[in-house]
């Protein structure tokens, strides 16, 4: 019986339209990624300005992400995610006019936008809609949408590329985004606001456990994206000047290594966050990841790369739905938005700071230095969540 409540999240009409949605943008914003750092330095930017690029970019969602779930606590999540929407399908038919690698900052920088504000806004619609006890099944079950988007959108964006040149891939960004729009409408406006009586009879005020809870999340969750921040944008970089790989190829080597993987991730999440726990699974992931970054550099192999960033893949995303649900746990359902959108700020953060400091490393200390760096990051994040496991016992949450 227990497992049937898990899955009811399968049944509920809006969280099936979130997915949906989810996948769909998914698939614009992964056609672009793997292969973005390549395209900016074809209008002439150095590796390092393409690093730059990717972090002034990435800025305004660390300022915007916070207020973005503030604001959905007030006006509701629906046209949060409605204006998200909107956005990802303008910024990406800008690209198509850039003429020098300056002129992607400010279109950049609305497309990452567009992520930066959706994503804590569904993560407490979620909440809203869900029990305590099934929303680590809920988060899982959302969190396969991105994935199944990095499966089909690497290397469909790879072979664009490689046959029919950068405008078509943007094209492709900006009509599968707006294929979600009127999914989106086709939410009822009442189910956007499922929990406004639990909102007016809930205090707002945080117990001190629940303010250390938080901080240690916020924490993690800032050094995951730091240390993915700083070796993802090099990754097609790392590929094309060691292995001579083309589009379609990083295009493979994304759509496997994190697409394929995190998707299978999520599938044994909830059986292990039940039987060891969700601070236990946080551990054990974070202290999986700091090796696979350390071995990067004395790889010689394509294949053995890959194994590699399955690896740290497959660990970090153990972590998604874990810390989702601690997060809504610990805080109050009248500041859902407000705390993802914290959650979220903190990992933005790591990916914004992430690829100017690997940019700057790759220039002066070679190609290495940045998965050695980003190794070192990830060792911090095993003690942060060592203490993020006994500051959530203290809360008596499974």
């Amino acid at each position: 019986m227990k497992d049937a409540k898990r899955f009811a999240a399968y049944n509920n009409r809006t969280l099936v339209l979130l997915f949906i949605i989810s996948f769909a943008m998914s698939i614009g914003m992964n056609a672009i990624s793997p292969v973005w750092p390549l395209y900016i330095m074809s209008l002439g930017a150095t590796v390092l300005e393409a690093s730059y690029v990717i972090s002034l970019s990435g800025m305004a969602g660390v300022f915007l992400t916070t207020p973005s779930g503030l604001v959905s606590d007030k006006i509701g999540r629906r046209m949060i995610i409605l204006a998200s929407i909107t956005l990802a399908i303008v910024s990406p038919l800008f690209y198509i006019l850039a003429r020098d690698w300056r002129e992607l900052i400010l279109w950049a920088t609305i497309y990452g936008l567009a992520f930066a504000i959706f994503m804590p806004t569904r993560n407490a619609w979620i909440a809203d809609l869900v029990e305590p006890e099934d929303r680590a099944a809920a988060y899982s079950f959302l969190n396969m949408a991105f994935p199944l988007g990095n499966v089909v959108g690497p290397l469909l964006g790879g072979m664009i590329v490689d046959r029919f040149g950068w405008r078509d891939l943007f094209l492709l960004a900006a009509i599968t985004s707006a294929f979600s729009l009127p999914l989106a409408l086709g939410i009822r406006k009442k189910e956007d606001r499922v929990v406004t009586q639990e909102r007016l009879s809930v205090k707002t005020s945080l117990r001190r456990e629940q303010v250390r809870t938080l901080l240690f999340l916020l924490l993690l969750q800032f050094l995951l994206g730091f240390g993915f921040g700083l070796v993802s944008p090099m990754i097609p970089i790392y590929l094309t000047e060691r292995f001579g790989s083309t589009a379609t190829e990083i295009g493979v080597f994304t759509m496997i290594g994190f697409g394929v993987t995190a998707f299978l991730a999520q599938i044994p999440n909830v059986r292990l966050a039940d039987r060891l726990g969700r601070g236990k699974l946080i551990l054990y992931s974070c202290a999986i990841i700091p090796l696979t970054f350390f071995l990067w550099s004395s790889r010689t192999e394509y294949f053995e790369l890959l194994v590699l960033y399955m690896v740290a893949t497959a660990a970090w995303c153990m972590t998604w739905p874990c810390t989702a649900s601690i997060l809504m746990d610990a805080t109050p359902s009248s500041r859902r938005g407000l705390f993802s959108g914290l959650s979220l700020t903190g990992v933005t953060l790591g990916f914004t700071i992430g690829p100017a400091v690997a940019g700057t490393l790759w220039e002066d200390l070679g190609h290495q230095a940045p998965f050695y760096v980003s190794s070192f990051i990830f060792a911090v994040s095993v003690p942060t969540a060592l203490l993020l496991e006994r500051s959530r016992r203290s809360l008596k949450f499974r």
